[in-house]
């Protein structure tokens, strides 16, 4: 395990909470729920984030550490949600949340696994 992968995977975690942020102020959602579209969006930039922090060639078992990295952030703010919000904000943007930030960090390492590990030259 790699500290400084699972330190960059809690940053882009992090940093996915202002990717949502700012998609939704683009898609127009100021004064409406959250469109659906900021959660793919969410998602999908965390897939990218982990096919890129990942090592690539290796199982999910050894890329567990980043997942859980980047899924923290993500994590944490749907157990916000649950604490402060009511039961229709945890439905329209906690789970999906969840979802966003569970499944794209999940097939960022599926596809990570794909590619062939790099050589070290020694």
């Amino acid at each position: 395990m790699d500290v400084k992968r699972v330190g960059l995977a809690f940053a882009l975690g992090v940093s996915a909470l202002g990717v949502g942020t700012l998609s939704d102020g683009i898609l127009g959602a100021a004064r409406s729920p959250t469109p659906p579209m900021t959660f793919v969006i969410m998602g999908v930039y965390l897939g990218v984030c982990q096919l890129l922090v990942a090592a690539k060639g290796i199982g999910l078992r050894s890329n567990l550490a980043t997942l859980l990295g980047m899924a923290a952030p993500l994590s944490l703010g749907f157990v916000a949600n649950v604490v402060f919000e009511s039961r229709e904000v945890i439905l329209n943007q906690g789970l999906p949340l969840l979802l966003a930030g569970c499944v794209g960090p999940l097939a960022g390492a599926i596809v990570a696994k794909a590619f062939p590990a790099r050589k070290t030259s020694e």
